[in-house]
C-alpha cells in the first residue's frame, strides 16, 4: 500500500519519529543502552552502525527499484513510500533518538 503524495527521502526520515507520545525504549533498545560503552572514540563506531542501518532500513530494495524506475524515465527522484516502510522508519528513528540522548548525556558527563 502506498501513502498518497510524493516526498523526498530526507523529509521522510526528518519527520520520524512522528509522535513523541511514547518514547519508552523497547526491550532491544534497553539492552543496547545497558551494554553501550561511551568513550571519546565511540562516534566512529556509531558511524559504522548508522551506515549499516541506512543500508538495511533506509535504502531498501523496494526503494532502490522505485528510484531506478523513476530515473530511467527521467523523472524526479521523489519518493512514494509504503505504510510498512514508514512504520519501520518510525520505530528505527525512535530507537536511535533514545540511544542518541543516552550517548550525548554520557559524553557531556565525561
Amino acid at each position: 500500500e502506498q501513502i498518497p503524495g510524493s516526498t523526498n527521502l530526507h523529509a521522510v526520515w526528518d519527520g520520524m519519529p512522528d509522535s513523541f507520545a511514547n518514547l519508552l525504549p523497547s526491550a532491544s533498545t534497553t539492552k543496547t543502552l545497558a551494554n553501550d560503552v561511551v568513550t571519546g572514540d565511540s562516534p566512529d563506531d556509531w558511524l559504522q552502525r548508522h551506515h549499516q542501518l541506512a543500508i538495511q532500513y533506509v535504502y531498501t530494495p523496494e526503494l532502490k527499484t522505485h528510484l531506478q524506475v523513476r530515473l530511467a524515465k527521467d523523472e524526479a527522484a521523489t519518493m512514494i513510500v509504503s505504510e510498512e516502510y514508514r512504520s519501520n522508519a518510525s520505530e528505527i528513528a525512535k530507537e536511535q533518538l533514545i540511544i542518541a540522548g543516552h550517548r550525548i548525556a554520557a559524553l557531556l558527563d565525561m
